[in-house]
């Protein structure tokens, strides 16, 4: 009769370790679950900032050189503009004083 009651209270407290042990792997489960979803929301949060400040201040940067760019095209034609006007105003005064001088 004892060695019964002893395998008896040896299978309870084999069964109370399998019970902590599952009791115990369903809590690092738990926990492993709110890991991976606090990671995936720190992921999507990090992207998100990711796509919104670094892509903005890029097409920040880039619109600027592109401006810059359209800025100094324009100023170049009119200062080709200019001087071609410069010259043809030049050689129409050439040929006013050569004019005139022949004249003269």
């Amino acid at each position: 009769m004892p060695t019964r009651f002893l395998h008896f209270i040896i299978l309870l407290l084999l069964l109370l370790l399998l019970v902590i042990f599952f009791v115990v792997v369903k809590f690092v489960n738990c926990l492993l679950i709110i890991v991976v979803v606090l990671v995936k929301v720190h992921t999507l949060f990090a992207n998100f900032i990711l796509d919104v400040v670094v892509v903005k201040i890029h097409t920040l940067f880039v619109n600027f050189i592109l401006i810059t760019l359209f800025v100094n095209f324009i100023l170049i034609v009119v200062v080709v503009v200019v001087k071609i006007h410069t010259l043809f105003i030049n050689f129409i005064l050439i040929i006013i004083v050569v004019v005139v001088d022949i004249h003269l």
